[in-house]
């Protein structure tokens, strides 16, 4: 049959193989003379757009390069340098290669974007006229539609040949890396084949370039599903690829495996600055490994002959697991938890275990009043209230719970001298408390003012200025939201004019710390001013909202060393010393 005939039925056969799809419409001429082209593949983007103009999602042009043979299961092509050059500054296109005899035919091709038709033509001998490509057989229709739509959705991204930029001069500062992958029967064959690009986007732009990189090389952070038995264990990976030839897979920065075709090897450590989470995700995988043998990446199934997790793995896991266990039924966030906060406070993380263990109540001998108890990791602080019942046995409740423990709290009013009922929030040591509140503001604003007393309004106050200062030392928003609503429930509560001046100085130290005044503000703070100015407390407190620090040295100067001893405590004159310095 002669290569004309042999062109013409390829291109027939394809047209026919196009047809089966209803997205797709071959626009070929079997007799088409065009050096390096044989027509183009017209993409809708609905099957039922009857071939209306608005439903076009693009152009992609073809070369067909057909044989007569009997189709072989493999093949590659050697493709004339001369045809690629004009195919990369066309912008791409798809190289199909039909083989046929009097009973089959298959179709295999390669989509030739620019940036794999660029790698092709760097990689390639100097003196050939020809470079190499290996070409996948499109077996169904379906396959070869999404990678019609792959070309369509990258050729604008690399169609520009001179705005590609190379890795080292990305700045990550500036945008954002990631990929655009073909998807194949497995992660690894779909992310490091050349069918995977890598863009960089500038943020706050639409501008997008291509990233001149192997991503095998760099690795790469991908979302997918690790499992054992359908369990997932982590929902993203970093992979890779190394010298040595061996495939990467980082699950955490204390857990990677390393694979080729023959061999799987774990790697597995941890140190005291390790975060607790991925330790234990990482302990819970090797644990649950060992039983099963095998893992599943994405699809990509790995098996092995047998696993066995050390000693030190199974007894860590277990203690792990009880303190996330432990943790989690307290409602105590883990995140930022490091493997040294847990040693630091093994004692006290041994005595969470036992008493959620206990299902919340212990025996304690010779004690028969309740108390409370503050434990601190890293961050966290856990407040327990132990509440006697019988036989010495007693209930244990989170502080930071919202419930009724069957009793009234009472304090002490500094200014009546009586005892009052009050909320919980009073009832601890400030330097405890706080902390607490930080994590539930709303639980202790409803607390604090369903059973607010003005009574007790000193004692609220000390809590809104220990709030303030909190604040200034931890730069904590929520607490000094906290203590702005407050603020406001006690102006609500008050039975007498006596604490509007506080009142305003408060609201307005709060605001300082976070914007300027308005100057309606402004002016409210001035008449305080006038009104106050024979009250040196008062005018000294003015004074530094309004930034005046002269006026403000003065005043302060005029206080006896017990006054100075007393105010410079307050959180207000944290601003002070800050406007100084």
């Amino acid at each position: 049959m002669s290569n004309s005939r042999i062109e013409s039925l390829g291109i027939s056969h394809f047209n026919i193989f196009i047809l089966r799809s209803k997205v797709l419409k071959p626009d070929t001429d079997e007799n088409d003379k065009l050096p390096s082209w044989d027509g183009s593949i017209i993409v809708y983007d609905r099957p039922d757009h009857n071939d209306k103009k608005e439903f076009i999602l693009g152009r992609i042009p073809i070369q067909v390069k057909s044989r007569e043979d009997f189709p072989p299961n493999k093949e590659s092509y050697s493709l004339e340098k001369l045809d690629a050059i004009n195919y990369l500054n066309d912008g791409g296109i798809i190289f199909i290669r039909p083989i046929f005899n009097d009973n089959s035919v298959k179709f295999f091709g390669k989509i030739l974007l620019p940036l794999t038709i660029k790698n092709y033509l760097l990689n390639s001998k100097r003196k050939s006229n020809t470079i190499r490509i290996r070409l996948k057989e499109y077996s169904n229709i379906e396959n070869f539609v999404n990678e019609c739509k792959f070309f369509l959705e990258n050729q604008p991204l690399q169609r520009n040949q001179n705005n590609h930029i190379s890795i080292g001069k990305v700045d990550l500062t500036q945008g954002t890396l990631f990929t655009k992958s073909l998807k194949k029967e497995n992660i690894y064959k779909s992310v490091l084949s050349d069918d995977s690009y890598l863009y960089f986007k500038l943020k706050d732009t639409d501008i997008t370039v291509p990233v001149k990189a192997k991503l095998s090389e760099i690795g790469f952070n991908k979302e997918v599903e690790i499992k054992i038995n359908e369990k997932v264990y982590f929902n993203k990976a970093f992979l890779g690829e190394k010298a040595n030839g061996f495939h990467t897979i980082r699950l955490n920065k204390g857990l990677l495996i390393e694979f080729d075709s023959k061999n799987i090897k774990i790697h597995f450590s941890w140190k005291l600055d390790s975060d607790f989470d991925e330790t234990l995700s990482a302990l819970r995988f090797l644990r649950d490994l060992e039983d099963s043998n095998s893992f599943v990446l994405d699809t990509l199934p790995f098996t092995f002959d047998s696993y066995k997790a050390s000693e030190t793995i199974s007894d860590q896991v277990i203690l792990y697991e009880d303190t996330y266990n432990a943790f989690s039924y307290l409602n105590l966030n883990t995140v930022g938890i490091t493997i040294q906060d847990l040693e630091s406070s093994f004692q006290e993380i041994s005595e969470i275990i036992y008493i959620v263990n206990q299902r919340m109540k212990v025996k304690i001998d010779d004690c028969k009043k309740g108390f409370y108890k503050v434990y601190k990791i890293s961050t966290i602080v856990l407040i327990l209230i132990f509440i006697p019942m019988v036989d010495s046995e007693f209930a244990v409740f989170n502080f930071a719970d919202e419930m009724d423990f069957g009793e009234q709290y009472l304090c002490t009013s500094r200014t009546t001298k009586t005892r009052v009922v009050c909320s919980k929030y009073l009832i601890l040591d400030r330097a405890d408390l706080i902390p607490i509140i930080v994590n539930h503001c709303d639980a202790a604003l409803r607390d604090i003012d369903a059973k607010y007393d003005d009574k007790l309004r000193l004692e609220y106050s000390f809590l809104l200025l220990s709030c303030i200062s909190y604040f200034d030392s931890s730069k904590d928003i929520r607490i000094l939201s906290f203590a702005e609503r407050l603020n406001q429930v006690i102006i609500e509560n008050v039975e007498d004019d006596s604490y509007n001046t506080p009142f305003v100085i408060n609201k307005y130290q709060i605001i300082f710390r976070t914007r300027d005044f308005s100057a309606s503000e402004a002016e409210e703070i001035i008449k305080l001013k006038e009104d106050f100015k024979n009250q040196i407390v008062t005018c000294l407190c003015v004074n530094i909202l309004l930034k005046n620090i002269y006026e403000s040295d003065s005043l302060y100067s005029k206080l006896t060393e017990e006054e100075r001893i007393e105010i410079d405590s307050w959180p207000i004159m944290n601003l002070y010393r800050s406007l100084k310095t």
